[in-house]
């Protein structure tokens, strides 16, 4: 009887032990928001680099890199934001377009597609995606839209023409590092 006790009580004990090892916690709010995103689009998250940045919105962001960059592959225009917090979640993805593009280009350095999820009052309002060098040093292309587009895909004009409409609408570009 006293074996069976045992054998009871520690297997308990290991129960236990093992559901608080859970691998996955428990994601909320705006994170868990992203995941479902990002899964009904198809893509298959390998890992979740968590909240990677959060910043107030304002126009004069819009004239500089990377702000202008994440903003111009969007399906929304940036003013309907501005004066409010953006926060930003990352994931590193499988089954997204940009492998299709990507895989023949970078065939002998491993990359991984990274997506950028952007929350503003707790709604997801868009997103990137990229190639990134596995080994961190680099980002292989971008920034695209969250399902893989390029700029002129999603406006459907050549560069030049984007941002010269780009300026007359937000200002001139400075470049990284001038305000």
């Amino acid at each position: 009887m006293r074996t069976i006790s045992m054998l009871i009580l520690l297997s308990g004990i290991i129960l236990i032990i093992a559901s608080s090892c859970n691998t996955h916690p428990q994601i909320k709010g705006e994170e868990a928001a992203a995941v479902a995103l990002l899964k009904s689009k198809g893509f298959t998250i390998h890992s979740s680099l968590g909240e990677v940045s959060s910043y107030q919105l304002e126009k004069d962001m819009m004239t500089r890199p990377p702000y202008m960059n994440i903003w111009a592959v969007q399906d929304v225009a940036p003013e309907q934001y501005w004066g409010k917090k953006v926060t930003v979640y990352g994931y590193v993805v499988t089954n997204h377009p940009l492998e299709k593009i990507y895989a023949s280009i970078y065939n002998d350095q491993p990359y991984e597609t990274q997506v950028s999820v952007l929350y503003v009052d707790g709604q997801a309002v868009g997103g990137t995606s990229s190639p990134v060098s596995k080994n961190g040093a680099a980002s292989l292309g971008g920034p695209y839209s969250i399902d893989g587009q390029t700029l002129e895909e999603i406006t459907g004009m050549t560069y030049k023409d984007w941002l010269a409409a780009w300026e007359e609408k937000y200002g001139s570009y400075k470049p990284s590092g001038e305000h």
